[in-house]
């Protein structure tokens, strides 16, 4: 393999403040954060609050620029703290943070940053317990483009935060020829082809990776050859006989 696994993912720096920005706004309006009729109706709007946010279970802590992100686009007033960092490990009831300010900008918002804080934790977690069960080995922990649309880019930092890496971030980023297109191009010798005339015809930097379901898919990847990567992807023999041996 002379090219990088993935270059633009295996190297991808966290979101910028931007990006961080421009999704904390969206996902803010989304919820009507500016007519919070609950609040209005029921705290005066001098109203100064002091929030605390508490760990409820064991876990990798992920997304905290992002929730102060989403706070100070709520208020740029808004006072946000923290005792810990994104990717750490946190047992149930540490505080890992205040927010102090506006109880109208607080209330407004904390729903929002605490599904971002919730779900990027989680998977985080989740890679990291993966990652721990593959120990040593040098295997590593790839995530996959199937993520919350909208959220791909919160979800393959929170993987990185739990210490796995991103495979690809879209389809511009790697040629991954998977079973329909095989089944469309006429079989895995016959896609790879095609795909490495593409790949040279347009000058692109970028892997290819075949996904293979039995050894005979294998070996037939082998014999064409060129590509960066095998992907075995439920992995089944097929004798000549018809049999599955899984």
């Amino acid at each position: 393999m002379d090219r990088p696994f993935d270059a633009q993912s295996n190297a991808a720096a966290a979101p910028t403040d931007f990006e961080l920005d421009a999704l904390a706004a969206r996902t803010l309006e989304e919820d009507g954060f500016r007519i919070d009729v609950t609040t209005l109706a029921t705290v005066p709007l001098d109203t100064v609050a002091d929030a605390r946010l508490v760990v409820k279970e064991d876990g990798i802590v992920a997304g905290l620029r992002l929730v102060e992100r989403v706070f100070h686009t709520a208020d740029p007033a808004l006072s946000v703290t923290w005792t810990c960092a994104d990717g750490e490990w946190l047992f149930s009831g540490t505080v890992i943070g205040h927010v102090v300010g506006s109880a109208h900008a607080i209330l407004g918002a904390e729903r929002t940053a605490l599904n971002f804080l919730q779900r990027m934790s989680g998977i985080a977690t989740a890679t990291r317990r993966m990652v721990r069960a593959a120990g040593d080995c040098g295997t590593h922990i790839l995530d996959t483009r199937k993520t919350a649309p909208g959220l791909r880019i919160t979800d393959k930092w929170a993987v990185r935060l739990g210490g796995g890496r991103n495979h690809r971030f879209g389809l511009h980023t790697m040629i991954l020829i998977k079973d329909n297109h095989i089944a469309v191009a006429g079989g895995v010798g016959a896609a790879i082809r095609a795909a490495l005339v593409y790949r040279d015809r347009e000058g692109l930097a970028v892997s290819i990776e075949v996904e293979t379901r039995t050894m005979d898919e294998v070996n037939e990847a082998l014999a064409a050859g060129g590509f960066d990567c095998i992907l075995l992807d439920n992995m089944v023999n097929v004798g000549t006989d018809g049999e599955v041996d899984t």
